[in-house]
């Protein structure tokens, strides 16, 4: 048979694979790990760990092995309206997913992300309350061992002045009754705070009447405030910020 008349169809070429480039959310769910660390649509993953997306083959997928191979917390940069912050996820991106055209990169230049720290405790997550006004605070979701220590000190720390009272009425009420019952009840309250420190605190929050506005992973707390106030400048927190002393293994921004 002619080469010419040859009918037999041709396998399709599969198409291509998209470029390597950055992730825009496009639509959170309404739980889950965006919702976690209240993403919005339009946020863009632009380094995983610390590595620009233009070295990676593909954002999303880089994210699920370091999580499915237990690599500990995975830290996403996140460019959001011409400013950069950071994220700890330890689950794999849901919600709905782009990855960004070719224009919309080169836009992006100049990106410069977080260098992962070879001590992974150096960074901690926090969140960022607001009230109805501007007042604001930061809460550091990692434990404290003097929360379980001496639980009052804590209190006072964190300006808990309610649970402080409370605590310490029922304390000497218990040592009066008796000491061995008083001293019982003590143990268990440190054990209490200790292991509920994290939730307490958000649950201070949500009393006074604070909403989560963003949430991020920082240095310190004083850096926490000095991205919060890069998007929301009217935010005032009970500690005015000084600058963050950011090294040069954790350094957020633009070049």
């Amino acid at each position: 048979m002619d080469a010419s008349t040859d009918f037999t169809p041709k396998k399709a070429t599969p198409p291509s694979p998209p470029p390597p480039g950055p992730i825009r959310l496009t639509k959170a769910k309404s739980q889950g790990a965006s919702h976690n660390m209240l993403l919005e649509a339009g946020d863009l993953v632009v380094a995983v760990n610390g590595i620009l997306w233009s070295r990676l083959a593909s954002v999303r997928k880089a994210i699920s092995n370091l999580v499915e191979n237990d690599a500990g917390p995975v830290l996403l940069t996140i460019w959001r309206k011409g400013q950069v912050f950071n994220v700890f996820t330890d689950t794999p991106l849901d919600g709905k997913w782009k990855v960004l055209d070719e224009p919309e990169v080169s836009q992006l230049e100049g990106i410069k992300p977080t260098k992962l720290p070879k001590d992974n405790k150096r960074l901690a997550r926090f969140v960022i309350y607001a009230g109805s006004g501007s007042e604001a605070e930061v809460v550091e979701l990692r434990r404290s061992f003097w929360a379980m220590l001496v639980p009052p000190f804590w209190l006072i720390f964190h300006a808990q002045w309610e649970a402080l009272v409370g605590l310490l009425c029922v304390l000497l009420t218990a040592f009066v009754i008796n000491p061995w019952f008083g001293t019982a009840l003590y143990l268990a309250i440190c054990v209490y705070v200790g292991s509920r420190q994290i939730s307490l605190l958000q649950f201070a929050m949500t009393r006074e009447g604070k909403r989560k506005i963003m949430v991020l992973a920082a240095a310190s707390d004083l850096e926490a405030q000095d991205v919060a106030l890069r998007f929301d400048e009217k935010l005032q927190f009970k500690f005015a910020p000084r600058a963050a002393n950011v090294s040069d293994d954790v350094d957020i921004g633009l070049i």
